[in-house]
């Protein structure tokens, strides 16, 4: 599989997840930012409608709101829908996707699709301009749709380690699931 696209340290953007449910064709919408450091630290920082950090450090998740000023945490595993997002940091979970690469004058779109039946991840599509990655759109298998448009990528910017660490207070109250 080709990797070209996933050859970085860091990856930021700013993010709009649109939830539609099979229930009742509504729509949520979801707003932040995205921050990834290889190996392994991982930071949504959700801000609208309510504002939630999760942070994902090796195998575990933890998810933060400040309002009651409380961490839950847990493993990763717990949170199926969250499997995905590995595909990021972790060269095995990319060897379960088939790429195909649709090139134009002007931009390249990269579409991974799963090779898992069972996989929550139905669809990954990442739009260039030149070398500059323009947007990526995720696309979650399951009874509800789920779309990830990811926009202002970055690659490789200056993230520190304490950024990850400093962004949970210290003082927030810890549940552990």
């Amino acid at each position: 599989m080709e990797d070209e696209f996933f050859d970085f340290e860091t990856f930021t953007a700013s993010f709009t997840q649109t939830i539609v449910s099979e229930n009742d064709d509504s729509a949520s919408k979801t707003t932040g930012e995205l921050f990834i450091s290889k190996p392994n630290s991982i930071l949504w920082h959700v801000k609208l409608p309510t504002e939630r950090i999760v942070l994902i450090v090796n195998n575990s998740i933890s998810i933060y709101d400040p309002d009651l000023n409380q961490v839950l945490k847990s493993d990763i595993d717990i949170f199926e829908e969250a499997k995905w997002i590995r595909v990021f940091t972790d060269r095995d979970a990319r060897s379960y996707l088939d790429s195909i690469t649709e090139r134009s004058d002007f931009s390249t779109r990269i579409i991974y699709k799963s090779l898992l039946m069972d996989s929550q991840l139905r669809e990954f599509v990442i739009d260039k301009e030149g070398d500059k990655i323009r947007s990526i759109a995720i696309y979650l298998s399951g009874k509800d749709e789920f779309e990830i448009t990811m926009e202002q990528v970055e690659l490789d910017s200056n993230i520190s380690d304490d950024f990850f660490y400093s962004s949970i207070p210290a003082d927030a109250e810890v549940i552990v699931q």
